[in-house]
């Protein structure tokens, strides 16, 4: 049944998509044995910053909601480009739910990790350069996708 609702491009889809999401990141979100952030013992410039900014035990909870939000984002953002692109022939939200269900199949990493953040970086210029097929003049849109994926990589290696 969830299957045949999230294969339609519904309201209704989409508030099962939001549901689904808060179901697979409640548990973590409330549990106190978890860390918020994950401590990279090289970590990146940028990722750096952030875990300086609120890497304390007092901002754990706040790290696990923007964890969510980070992921909930690129489920929605690789939903949406692959939409776009009709990669699958039919518009729905079963591509998002899978990358939702990939991206949170582990308890031990949902939290605020650098990989959320390079994730989206590495989407955007995904949806740059797959853009690029039906185009003419496509150097400026492989050149915006290599600048993204070379900001990807500030926050993960």
């Amino acid at each position: 049944m969830l299957i045949r609702v999230l294969r339609k491009y519904t309201p209704f889809g989409l508030v099962t998509f939001f549901i689904t999401a808060i179901l697979l990141w409640i548990k973590p979100i409330i549990s106190s044995e978890l860390p918020g952030i994950y401590f990279d013992p090289n970590p990146t410039p940028l990722y750096y910053g952030i875990a300086y900014l609120i890497g304390s035990e007092s901002f754990r909870l706040l790290c696990k909601i923007i964890g969510f939000f980070l992921v909930l984002f690129q489920a929605l953002l690789f939903n949406e480009i692959l939409n776009r692109s009709n990669l699958l022939g039919s518009r729905s939200y079963l591509p998002g739910i899978i990358f939702l269900l990939l991206s949170s199949v582990f308890v031990e990493v949902q939290l605020l990790h650098p990989i959320l953040f390079s994730n989206i970086f590495l989407l955007f210029a995904w949806g740059r350069i797959i853009g690029t097929s039906e185009k003419q003049n496509s150097n400026e849109a492989y050149f915006n996708g290599a600048f993204l994926i070379g900001l990807a990589t500030l926050f993960y290696p």
